[in-house]
């Protein structure tokens, strides 16, 4: 938990006799640990909600969710691009980052280019009573739905805040920056969104670098959501390191040519694929131009004389009868070393 030290510490001046409640979202290991640490051993349990029964962690099924694998450099684009299409006037949103520094980035970005009518930020850099500002601000536009408001957080603003109405929330950074997934985050801000029994949408980007995605898909998979194919990519790259590496030697190997790497949506792999395979044969059907029969003896290349075969005819012109044979070979009548060159043809044969 987040603030266990600091409840910790005001539990140490409480009475011994007291009545203690403890709530939670979520019910993983550390937290099941810190409640029966933190209560009576006769504590009654009580479970609200949709993991009645269940120790598993469960997502809210009136949240669509819609999970992208985006580049790192396009996640701004793609945002500007869902809030301008998906936000219609009078919804709000949320947008989760992962730090303070690309909190305030995005504010800036999104109110400098006026994608919406109303962009803050909070983020655990900025003093308690700016955050109850802006948040009571946000509220209110939630409420009265009056205008296209964003609100852009980190982690501050994915527990224990209670806005019914937020039409959807963008999950821009999967990890947090802090490497792998925190499922129970990831629950905590895609619950922001389909409260009080409505209806939400969560839009998650995914950066092919991001970890613990094998959670991710179980987690839409028992939600009943779909989990897109690159994402299944991903996620048995994850589970298979040994094969990731082959593939990238393999994909080294042939100059990056038809290896599947998981990195391109279906129709892409196919027209990848059918790229690949046209292009070995063009190769191969280029190298075949010229080329001889196998045991054809090798021509002479332009402009050299061709070496005579063995035999009389052969030699400087010095020889006896040697000029005798060029003449009759000229002159087209048959040549008195024929017979020796057919012996000297037989020989080679042999």
């Amino acid at each position: 938990m987040g603030f266990e030290p600091q409840i910790r510490k005001i539990l140490q001046r409480m009475p011994k006799q007291r009545q203690t409640l403890f709530f939670t979202a979520t019910w993983p290991q550390n937290v099941k640990a810190a409640a029966k640490e933190l209560t009576s051993s006769q504590a009654a349990q009580l479970r609200i909600g949709q993991g009645v029964g269940k120790d598993k962690l469960t997502a809210n099924k009136n949240v669509r969710q819609i999970v992208q694998v985006v580049d790192y450099w396009d996640k701004l684009t793609r945002l500007t691009n869902i809030l301008t299409s998906e936000l219609k006037e009078g919804d709000t949103c949320i947008v989760f980052c992962g730090s303070k520094g690309r909190t305030e980035h995005i504010v800036d970005e999104l109110n400098k280019a006026s994608v919406v009518d109303w962009c803050e930020g909070i983020h655990s850099g900025k003093e308690q009573w700016v955050r109850d500002k802006t948040l009571e601000h946000f509220r209110y536009h939630t409420r009265e739905r009056d205008t296209r408001a964003v609100l852009v957080a980190t982690d501050v603003a994915a527990r224990g805040i209670d806005i019914p109405g937020v039409a959807m929330v963008v999950v821009y950074d999967l990890n947090g920056g802090n490497g792998d997934l925190n499922i129970d985050s990831y629950v905590h801000r895609i619950g922001r969104t389909g409260r009080a029994g409505k209806l939400g949408r969560a839009f998650t980007f995914v950066e092919r670098r991001d970890r613990g995605i094998p959670q991710l898909v179980k987690l839409l998979q028992d939600a009943g959501q779909r989990v897109p194919l690159p994402l299944q990519d991903i996620e048995v790259d994850e589970r298979n390191p040994l094969e990731v590496s082959r593939k990238r030697r393999r994909k080294a190997d042939s100059g990056g040519e038809d290896v599947d790497d998981g990195q391109d949506f279906p129709g892409e792999r196919k027209k990848r694929k059918r790229k690949g395979a046209a292009d070995r044969e063009g190769r191969a059907a280029g190298s075949a131009v010229g080329k001889k029969p196998r045991g054809a003896p090798p021509s002479a290349p332009q402009g050299v004389p061709r070496r005579p075969s063995k035999g009389k005819d052969r030699g400087d012109g010095k020889r006896k009868g040697a000029g005798k044979d060029h003449k009759d070979h000229t002159g087209g009548g048959k040549p008195k070393s024929a017979k020796s060159g057919a012996r000297g043809a037989g020989k080679r044969k042999a």
